[in-house]
C-alpha cells in the first residue's frame, strides 16, 4: 500500500507517532466482565442490542471458549486463503494489473486485511467497513486504494448521503460519503432505526459460548483440584497424623482445624467412645448432575457453532474413526454448507468490488483451485457438450450457434466467440451490461411538424388577460385538429 493511500484515508492519524496526543485505549477482556454478567438471571448478560459495549464484548468472545475461537479462526482462514481473479471484457492488461495491485494492497496486505475484516463481520453486530480511498475529495475522483475500518470506531447514521461517522484515535470524527464507504453486516436488521446493523455469529451463539465455557471450567477445576469438590469427615484421626500422611504426596493447607488437600476438605474428628477403626463420611459438593452428558453437550455446541459460521460441522468435529461412507458424507455436508454463512459475505464482497470499485469493464471473482471443483467444471463441460453435439449433427444448430450456446452456459471463455448471436440474453449479478445506444422511443401518433412554437404566438403585450387566453386557446385547438387529422390518415 502506497503512502498516498494512507495519507488520504480517514485512518491517517490512527498510527501517528505522537502517542501522547491520542486517546487511551482500554481493551476489555474476560477479567473485566464480572460486573456486567453478575446478577443476571435467564439472560445472556450482554448490554442492549446496538450498543458499542455489546460489540466490544462480542469481539473478544474467542478469548472465552477454546472451540469457538478455533471455529472462528477456521472459518476466517478458509475465506482469506481463497484465490481470486480479475477479468476485463476489453482485455485491458493495464486495468487488470491496476485492479490486482489495489486489491493485493487492501489495508496493507490482502490476507491480513481480509482477516481483520472478517473478524469484524463475524464478531460485531455493527459489521465490517471498507473505505474507498480516492485521489482527491472531489466526488467521483479516481480510486487509489481500499482500507479496512475498525468497526468499533464506525457509527452508523441514518443519512443516505453520509451513512458512516468514523472516529480516529485522536478523537476526531470524519463523515464518510456513501460513495467512499462499503458497509457489510451479517443478517442486517429490517428496522430502519438500526441503519443496517446486523446480528452477528458471535451474538447468535453467545449463550452457547457461556454454557460451554462453564462446563469446561467445571471439569478443569475438578481434574486439577482447584476447587473444593467434597467434604470428608474422618473419625478417630487427629489433624497432626493426617498432615503427616498427606505431606509426602503434595502440598497441604491448614486452617481452622481442617486440611484442604487437592480439592477435598478433610475434617479430622476424635471420637469419645474410644473406637479404634477410622470411619469416613463424604458430602459431595461438585458431582455431575444426573442425566448430564458432557460429550453430547460438546457435540450440540459444535453444531451450533458450525451453523452460525456457515461451515461444515466436520471441520470442527472430525468424523474420524467412523465406517465407510464418511468421505461421501463429508462431500455432501460441504456442498450443503456452500450456501450458508460466509457464502453471503463472498457474494456481497464480489458485488461491491465489481460494481463500486473496479472500472466498468472489469470484474472480480473468487476462484478456487480445488481439484474437486475442477472435476465438477469438467463434468459440466462434458454434459453440456454432450447435449449440444447431437443437435449439431442433426442439423438443428450450426457449429457457430453451438459455440454460442457453450459460451452462454459459461463453459467456454467468451474470447473464443467471434460474435455473440444472443447478446444480452444472460446477465448475472457480477456481469456488467455492454454500453449501447438505446433506440429513440416510438409513438403511435407522430406529432405534426406544423405544431406552433411559442415564438409563433402573436404579439399580445398590450392585450388584456381574456384576449391572451383566447389566443392560446385558438392555437391549442388548431394543433389538436392537426393531430386528429394525422391519426385518421393512419
Amino acid at each position: 500500500m502506497s503512502d498516498d493511500v494512507r495519507k488520504r484515508s480517514v485512518t491517517r492519524d490512527d498510527n501517528a507517532g505522537d502517542a501522547a496526543a491520542g486517546r487511551l485505549s482500554i481493551v476489555i477482556g474476560p477479567a473485566q466482565w464480572a460486573g456486567i454478567l453478575d446478577g443476571v438471571r435467564g439472560a445472556t448478560g450482554l448490554p442492549r442490542y446496538g450498543s458499542m459495549m455489546r460489540d466490544r464484548i462480542l469481539a473478544e468472545s474467542p478469548m472465552i471458549e477454546d472451540m469457538w475461537a478455533s471455529a472462528v479462526g477456521l472459518a476466517i482462514t478458509k475465506q482469506s486463503s481463497l484465490g481470486w481473479r480479475i477479468e476485463d471484457d476489453a482485455q485491458s492488461q493495464r486495468r487488470i494489473h491496476a485492479a490486482q495491485r489495489m486489491l493485493l494492497a487492501f489495508d496493507g496486505d490482502y490476507v491480513a486485511g481480509i482477516t481483520r475484516h472478517l473478524r469484524d463481520y463475524l464478531l460485531t453486530n455493527n459489521g465490517a467497513f471498507v473505505e474507498i480511498v480516492r485521489a482527491s475529495t472531489a466526488r467521483g475522483s479516481r480510486i487509489i486504494g481500499l482500507m479496512q475500518l475498525d468497526s468499533l470506531r464506525c457509527h452508523r447514521i441514518d443519512d443516505p448521503a453520509y451513512p458512516v461517522l468514523y472516529e480516529d484515535r485522536r478523537g476526531a470524527f470524519h463523515r464518510l460519503p456513501a460513495e467512499n464507504v462499503i458497509a457489510f453486516a451479517d443478517l442486517p436488521s429490517a428496522r430502519i432505526e438500526h441503519a443496517g446493523m446486523g446480528h452477528c455469529a458471535a451474538d447468535r451463539v453467545w449463550s452457547t459460548i457461556l454454557k460451554r465455557a462453564a462446563v469446561e471450567t467445571y471439569f478443569r477445576e475438578k481434574v486439577s483440584g482447584a476447587r473444593n469438590l467434597a467434604i470428608h469427615f474422618v473419625t478417630n484421626v487427629n489433624a497432626e497424623r493426617l498432615r503427616e500422611a498427606l505431606h509426602a504426596e503434595g502440598r497441604d493447607q491448614a486452617g481452622r482445624g481442617y486440611v484442604l488437600y487437592r480439592g477435598a476438605t478433610i475434617i479430622p474428628m476424635l471420637s469419645g467412645g474410644g473406637a479404634e477403626t477410622p470411619t469416613v463420611i463424604t458430602i459431595p459438593l461438585a458431582e455431575i448432575p444426573d442425566g448430564f452428558d458432557p460429550e453430547q453437550e460438546r457435540r450440540a455446541a459444535n453444531q451450533i457453532y458450525a451453523n452460525a459460521l456457515g461451515i461444515p460441522v466436520q471441520d470442527i468435529q472430525p468424523l474420524s474413526g467412523q465406517g465407510l461412507g464418511t468421505g461421501t458424507q463429508t462431500i455432501i455436508l460441504d456442498e450443503a454448507a456452500q450456501g450458508h454463512g460466509l457464502a453471503a459475505w463472498r457474494r456481497s464482497w464480489q458485488q461491491a468490488i465489481t460494481h463500486r470499485v473496479l472500472p466498468t469493464t472489469t470484474t472480480f471473482y473468487f476462484d478456487s483451485n480445488d481439484l474437486r471443483d475442477r472435476q465438477q467444471r469438467a463434468q459440466i463441460l462434458a454434459s453440456v457438450a454432450g447435449a449440444v453435439g447431437p443437435l449439431v449433427q442433426q442439423g438443428v444448430l450450426r457449429p457457430d450457434q453451438a459455440l454460442n450456446v457453450l459460451v452462454d452456459e459459461g463453459v467456454i471463455d467468451p474470447a473464443y466467440l467471434p460474435s455473440d448471436q444472443t447478446p444480452g440474453a444472460l446477465l448475472s449479478d457480477l456481469d456488467k451490461p455492454v454500453d449501447a445506444e438505446e433506440p429513440e422511443p416510438t409513438t403511435l401518433i407522430e406529432t405534426p411538424k406544423a405544431r406552433r412554437e411559442p415564438a409563433d404566438l402573436p404579439e399580445l403585450a398590450d392585450a388584456d388577460v381574456d384576449a391572451l387566453i383566447d389566443a392560446e386557446l385558438a392555437a391549442g385547438l388548431a394543433w389538436a385538429r392537426l393531430v386528429a387529422g394525422a391519426s385518421n390518415e393512419q
